[in-house]
């Protein structure tokens, strides 16, 4: 159920008898909006139990071939000494690209301006014809203009290196600790029995250890999830939604 950035499906599910036969599939947006949206009407840890992660996908800090950078530290140093010359394209100050823009700039110290699109691919084809210096977009719609030179890789927002790129670094090399991918999760509304929720932990555990499905996974550039306990699922999901909780504190962003 689309809609509402999310909440019309996380209210359904919210809603739903605890059985185990309605499920949530979230996004990392699940744990972020209770902290834009005065009307989410959810506590992310309280009303659900995330079962099982399922996949994650980084955003890449993406520049325009003409940047004079080849990473973040030379970048702030461009970005501080040239206050004027870089603009970030995003897709809004409440969206990912936004606020992960706007918590490098305060983490570097660093006054670049930021250009809002409605859709994020006129702002990659701003940044693409040098209109607009750089762009954090996620990994499957970035390497497409990597390979081919168009874009020029910086960093990634996940906590360590990609495999697929092992030479771009992690932000997390400049910021230590910091992890702002994009991920999904499947999970299911609070009072759902225990042998229920094992029981859907295990059984999708064994479908994303399945080759077939990690393998297609990987080939879209995510990275495929599976192991581990409910314990560790849940402690993931709650270290996150205080990461993204003080992010949006400390960039200023208030509900609404």
């Amino acid at each position: 159920r689309g809609g509402a950035g999310g909440n019309i499906a996380i209210q359904a599910v919210k809603r739903a008898p605890a059985d185990g036969y309605t499920l949530l599939m979230c996004t990392s947006a699940y744990v972020v909006n209770p902290s834009l949206y005065a009307n989410a009407a959810y506590d992310p840890m309280k009303d659900f139990t995330v079962i099982s992660r399922i996949a994650e996908v980084t955003f890449m800090v993406l520049a325009h071939p003409d940047v004079p950078a080849k990473n973040l530290p030379e970048l702030f140093a461009y970005a501080k000494a040239n206050p004027d010359k870089i603009a970030v394209a995003t897709d809004g100050a409440r969206r990912f690209s936004g606020m992960i823009a706007a918590w490098l700039n305060k983490l570097a110290g660093t006054k670049m301006s930021y250009v809002p699109y409605t859709q994020m691919t006129q702002g990659v084809q701003d940044v693409l014809a040098g209109r607009v210096q750089l762009v954090i977009i996620a990994v499957p719609a970035a390497k497409g203009h990597v390979a081919a030179g168009k874009l020029k890789p910086l960093a990634v927002t996940s906590l360590k290196r990609l495999p697929e790129y092992p030479d771009v670094p992690a932000v997390s090399e400049m910021f230590p600790g910091f992890d702002f991918a994009g991920w999904f999760a499947i999970a299911a509304p609070s009072g759902v029995p225990p042998a229920i929720l094992d029981r859907m932990h295990k059984e999708i555990n064994t479908i994303l250890q399945d080759p077939s499905v990690s393998s297609k996974l990987k080939s879209m550039s995510f990275e495929p999830y599976g192991g581990g306990t409910l314990k560790e699922t849940q402690d993931y999901v709650q270290g996150q939604h205080a990461a993204w909780g003080k992010l949006v504190k400390e960039i200023g962003l208030q509900p609404e």
